[in-house]
């Protein structure tokens, strides 16, 4: 008898541990420098103890590739059941905001005005909620209450919306019972928000105690957010080929973008790579560098462009649309620019070209939804010191070192997630994950506060708690600075910096 009970216990134990593993087959490694080929150790997501299982090693081939989406999806479904429901102001409480909406999607310069297309991530946002199944009317049922507020587009009052306009309907909001009695469960989404923390021109950082969208997590003016990282937009509606996985790509790798001085936060990275692109084309075949910043011909020579795209190899100073060269590009150089992300990442995924990110702890702070997103399998990561030294041996070794195959399985995986972080991708559910981080680890949300992310998830994240009473602020954050997180005090150059 007591064989038979031995025996029915292993069995179940077995049967545990092959269900997690097939769940959650591709979780990585803690260790962010680990290779993508190793097994991990799983953690069980309710009691979180370690299970002597070791999953198998991430897809090798883009059949193994497909079958770990399904597991990742069925996972997903079971953890998010019928979604998290959410409160968004409306003209019953006051506020009127669909009709903005409409004229702001409806007109393109609004959206899609190049200077700024990449930081209003609240149109979509919005955009998506107007219709959302997880919507309720019901503000007691919600455990998230959305303020819809246009907020980049009304600090550049694009569109007839103004700083006025959204003033006004965030007064209308704060002075409701609502408002007042859970503002610890509301969201806004404003991806740039430098209004709000250069200017104080809405309301000050102190003051609001929900969470924040931004486009890079950390400090602002000297305080830190509740935030959730959301994603850069892109520009134009969303454009992909029936090539995305397995079309032949003629260029290696191109970087498009601007500068600012060297002495910017961030910038130096740019420079660096414009005053190497010489060295990086002299090793590497079908290399592009473009941008329309006029400072690149003062400060490294860099020649106008002839033609108004380069189709072999090179560099230039012109006008450039993104999708020319993404699409047909095996990788795409993602520098950190005044921040450590930048729209690389979303353009990367709209158009298939693999993001070589240059910039450290990268995933501290500027990465959106890591839980949700297996960025470590279609992404490459290199220091910044490397490229500084010497990036054209930096680049070319970490594109020598994936095979055709596997970039076939990383852009299969980069096709199925790129729903995940483009907004304007068929079937966005950019919005979901934007609620299902703002309810994560919240007590009322037993199962997500409990769940162990399928994927490494290493970004820093602020709580706030109660100071004494008689302290000047009513709140204080359980995390560093930014100086501390960012590092703004590294002053790695140039060659100081190399070995």
């Amino acid at each position: 008898m007591m064989r038979h009970v031995g025996l029915a216990v292993a069995v179940f134990v077995l049967v545990q541990c092959v269900f997690f593993m097939c769940v959650l087959d591709i979780i990585l490694l803690d260790d962010p420098n680990a290779s993508i080929h190793t097994g991990v150790q799983l953690r069980s997501p309710v009691v979180g103890e370690d299970i002597s299982c070791t999953v198998r090693t991430p897809p090798t081939t883009i059949a193994e590739a497909e079958e770990q989406i399904t597991r990742h999806e069925t996972w997903r479904a079971g953890v998010i059941g019928e979604g998290v429901p959410f409160y968004i102001y409306d003209k019953e409480d006051g506020v009127s905001w669909t009709d903005d909406l409409d004229r702001i999607i409806n007109t393109s310069f609004c959206v899609d005005r190049p200077t700024h297309f990449a930081y209003r991530g609240e149109v979509w946002f919005l955009n998506q909620l107007r219709f959302s199944p997880w919507r309720t009317w019901n503000s007691s049922a919600a455990a998230v209450v959305v303020l819809p507020l246009f907020m980049h587009v009304a600090e550049h009052e694009d569109c007839n919306y103004t700083m006025n306009d959204a003033k006004g309907i965030y007064d209308t909001i704060r002075n409701t019972e609502l408002f007042q009695r859970r503002q610890e469960d509301h969201l806004l989404v404003w991806t740039s928000p430098t209004s709000l923390f250069q200017r104080g021109r809405i309301f000050g950082p102190t003051k609001f105690r929900g969470n924040i969208g931004v486009m890079e997590f950390g400090s602002h003016g000297g305080v830190i957010m509740r935030s959730i990282v959301a994603p850069f937009s892109s520009v134009g509606p969303d454009h992909i080929s029936e090539g995305y996985v397995n079309a032949t790509r003629s260029l290696s790798t191109f970087f498009a973008g601007r500068f600012d001085e060297a002495t910017e936060t961030g910038y130096y990275i740019r420079h660096s790579l414009a005053r190497q692109w010489q060295n990086i084309s002299g090793i590497m075949p079908n290399v592009v560098f473009i941008t329309n910043d006029e400072r690149a011909s003062i400060l490294f020579g860099i020649k106008p462009c002839t033609d108004g795209k380069i189709l072999g190899s090179g560099s230039c100073l012109g006008s450039f649309k993104t999708r020319d060269y993404a699409s047909n590009a095996n990788f795409i150089i993602a520098p950190r620019g005044d921040n450590r992300n930048s729209p690389r990442y979303a353009e990367a995924l709209e158009f298939g070209a693999i993001p070589i990110f240059i910039g450290d702890k990268l995933f501290e702070s500027g990465i959106p939804f890591q839980c949700w997103v297996p960025w470590k399998l279609f992404s490459l990561q290199v220091s910044e010191a490397n490229v500084m030294c010497d990036a054209a041996s930096t680049l070319n070794d970490a594109m020598l070192a994936v095979s055709q195959d596997e970039r076939a399985v990383m852009r299969t995986l980069m096709h199925h997630f790129r729903r995940d972080i483009l907004w304007r991708a068929t079937n966005s559910r950019v919005a979901e994950n934007i609620l299902l981080e703002a309810v994560r680890g919240k007590a009322s949300y037993a199962l997500l506060n409990d769940m162990t992310c399928p994927f490494v998830d290493e970004q820093r994240r602020c709580t706030y708690r109660r100071r004494k009473f008689w302290s000047w602020a009513g709140l204080a954050a359980e995390c560093p600075m930014s100086i501390d997180l960012f590092g703004y005090d590294e002053k790695c150059r140039g060659q100081q910096c190399c070995g």
